[in-house]
């Protein structure tokens, strides 16, 4: 249950800059988000992480503002109830382009998508933890959200639902496209999986207007010593000209052109990573 800073400048002889917990962390599951902000004329780069994973109360239901040069919590969010845990990393987001992060997005296992709204004020006092959107089912989510703007103005946020903790259940997930209205959120769409207790076990991606993820089904089988079902997901987001949840897959694993989009590919076995979109291709391992 600690966060550490290493300067690793020289790389034979790294230093530990601190160490940092706190008496609600649970272990920490988050991979910490790093951003830049201005709090009372001074610019600082910060870590944003959630508070991790725990089975006792009130441990991991908290959300923390690290200033990285001292190693102190610059602020401290305390997250719904003291049942909920906030293992999922988050996805800092500058809106307006100037360097600054202005929003900072993330789920917990309670099936909510949160903000931290920033907004260009330099007192932390005036940061706002706001409840974005409370997802069908109320059930977990384990990793960043993708963030974008559209060419409508728009800030839309992209999550999947997935129990990492009960791998072999079979209720229905969903993946979302949610529109960050400022003090609150609004569903443009949601997307079920179709598998049998199918889930998003990774953080989206997006690139030129389409949203990628990958998920894991079991499928109950002996079969490769039941490394379950991959498959990987392209769908269109939201914008002016184009409607967001559509299929958005136009080739094949083998790069053969389709004679129309597909919304996913069954790709592999196991569970997979993120997706990582550039130069035209999408990898997967």
């Amino acid at each position: 249950n600690h966060y550490f800073a290493i300067d690793a400048t020289t790389p034979d002889e790294p230093d530990q800059l601190w160490e940092l917990t706190d008496a609600n962390m649970g272990m920490t599951w988050s991979r910490p988000v790093i951003g830049r902000v201005k709090i009372a004329g001074v610019e600082k780069f910060v870590a944003f992480v959630g508070g991790g994973y725990s089975l006792s109360d009130t441990l991991g239901n908290t959300f923390y503002v690290i200033d990285i040069d001292e190693g102190v919590i610059l602020k401290k969010f305390i997250v719904g109830n003291s049942t909920n845990k906030v293992p999922a990393g988050a996805t800092a987001f500058d809106r307006d382009l100037d360097g600054r992060v202005d929003g900072v997005y993330f789920g917990d296992i309670q099936g909510t998508l949160w903000k931290i709204k920033i907004d260009g004020n330099e007192n932390t006092e005036d940061w706002k933890l706001i409840e974005l959107f409370k997802s069908d089912g109320g059930h977990p989510i384990f990793y960043p959200p993708a963030v974008t703007k559209n060419n409508q103005g728009k800030v839309l946020v992209y999550f999947g639902q997935g129990d990492e903790l009960n791998l072999f259940d079979t209720q229905t997930y969903n993946f979302y496209e949610i529109w960050d209205k400022g003090d609150g959120g609004e569903k443009m769409w949601a997307f079920a999986l179709p598998g049998k207790g199918e889930k998003v076990l990774a953080a989206p991606a997006i690139s030129n207007n389409v949203i990628y993820f990958t998920t894991w089904e079991n499928t109950e089988s002996v079969d490769n010593c039941g490394a379950g079902r991959v498959r990987l997901y392209g769908l269109t987001s939201t914008r002016q000209g184009t409607e967001g949840g559509l299929s958005a897959l136009y080739f094949d694993v083998g790069g053969t052109r389709l004679d129309k989009p597909i919304p996913s590919l069954e790709i592999g076995i196991g569970i997979p990573s993120a997706p990582v979109v550039t130069n035209g291709w999408i990898y997967v391992s």
